[in-house]
């Protein structure tokens, strides 16, 4: 834990020393969130993406939301930048390099055209550039159906974007290739990495009036995770018991030795995203559909969405948000009882069983908050979430295996700071 947070003395201090050293063709700029989250009940744990540990025995964090980062955006002429973003978090990777989320040359030849190469953000969400930045945001956090799932940040790789006015209409017309990689955390604080995974995206933006909207396509042709040496062992004795030929028994099996290994799985990830602002009433929502081939239980798969309703009085923003995750696969379940064979194989099916469950979202959540301006570059935040978690829906949480057939309903608050400079 101290490691990850050494990064953050180290950024400070760089604030602290460049801000007034560099020519006027540097830009340094960063944001920072300090935030208390605590959720009502015992035996989970919050966590605001996969990418953060897993821990199941806190009910209040100061770690899960808040996050400080730095921003240095150089300009070499008209047509060629810069651009390199370090944020320092609560992650599961102690790598370093992670922490340069952003990290890119840019070439814009014309008003028409953008090409990125290096680390950009993943191309996702409305808030694809600013999902770190909680100052640029009403709420304490995006919501969690939509964002938390996907724990990579960045893809190194290429962009290019295309820009248009036409019949009062501004059209961005973008493209991204390239490879993502992150870290989650298992049950029992086994690192997973998942490295060198290719994808390649589509998205089309449109602003006119008070309304803007987006859609995005993203495909990945094989995603593959290391398999962790808890998860080694039991694919070995689940091969051993494929070669014993009990019948019913070795068939699934082999079944669940396949469902612990995510190898070359295909994801279309679809995302539509609607806005209005008028001055005093923001309107907003995205909704989001995932789909694998194998439809595996442990990798995320369905649909999600939410709808955001704010209203700006003065220096107060109160508002309102619905979100859901609704998966389109239905939780593992034993096929024969093995308990016939040994009480000791029961148990090991039944523990199989809960474990692969323990990725698997569904969801919803009625969120209320309200955002206080106290200056023109700070905001201070409070948030009420109130989440209902299905059995077998826990994906998004850190929680203890028991909880897994029971369905939850919690109450998770936040105070939060916000700011940039």
């Amino acid at each position: 834990m101290c490691n990850r947070y050494l990064s953050y003395c180290f950024l400070l201090y760089c604030s602290l020393y460049f801000s007034s050293s560099w020519a006027n063709d540097v830009h340094i700029s960063g944001f920072g969130t300090l935030a208390y989250s605590y959720e009502s009940e015992d035996n989970i744990g919050f966590r605001r993406d996969l990418s953060q540990p897993f821990d199941s025995t806190t009910n209040g964090s100061w770690v899960s939301d808040s996050r400080f980062g730095l921003q240095l955006d150089y300009s070499l002429n008209t047509e060629w930048r810069t651009t390199i973003q370090a944020v320092a978090k609560d992650r599961v990777s102690s790598d370093w390099g992670d922490v340069f989320e952003i990290g890119f040359i840019g070439y814009q030849p014309s008003e028409h055209w953008d090409f990125r190469l290096g680390r950009l953000p993943a191309d996702a969400f409305w808030a694809t550039e600013t999902r770190n930045i909680d100052y640029g945001h009403n709420w304490v956090r995006p919501p969690l159906e939509i964002y938390s799932w996907l724990p990579f940040q960045s893809v190194d790789g290429l962009d290019v974007m295309y820009h248009l006015y036409h019949s009062e209409i501004d059209w961005y017309f973008s493209s991204q290739i390239g490879l993502f990689r992150t870290s989650v955390e298992t049950p029992i604080g086994e690192k997973i990495d998942t490295s060198g995974t290719k994808l390649v995206s589509l998205t089309i933006k449109a602003l006119w009036d008070d309304w803007r909207a987006r859609g995005s396509i993203i495909y990945s042709p094989g995603i593959t995770t290391d398999v962790s040496p808890s998860n080694q062992q039991i694919t070995t004795q689940l091969d051993a018991i494929t070669l014993m030929r009990i019948n019913g028994v070795s068939q699934e099996a082999q079944s669940l030795a396949q469902a612990l290994v995510v190898e070359d799985e295909a994801m279309l990830y679809t995302q539509l995203g609607i806005e209005y602002f008028n001055g005093r009433w923001l309107l907003s929502g995205e909704v989001v559909s995932i789909h694998s081939e194998s439809e595996q239980v442990v990798v995320p798969s369905g649909i999600g969405g939410y709808l955001s309703l704010s209203y700006y009085i003065n220096d107060w923003s109160p508002y309102l948000i619905v979100s859901i995750f609704d998966p389109n696969v239905n939780p593992q379940a034993a096929l024969v009882d093995w308990n016939t064979v040994s009480p000791e194989l029961g148990y090991l099916q039944q523990q199989l069983i809960e474990n692969i469950n323990l990725s698997r979202i569904e969801q919803h959540t009625w969120s209320i908050g309200v955002r206080w301006d106290v200056a023109k570059n700070t905001a201070l935040k409070a948030q009420v979430d109130f989440v209902e978690i299905a059995p077998n829906g826990y994906g998004l949480w850190a929680n203890d295996i028991s909880l897994n057939s029971t369905k939850t309903q919690l109450e998770l608050y936040t105070l939060s700071l916000n700011f940039v400079f």
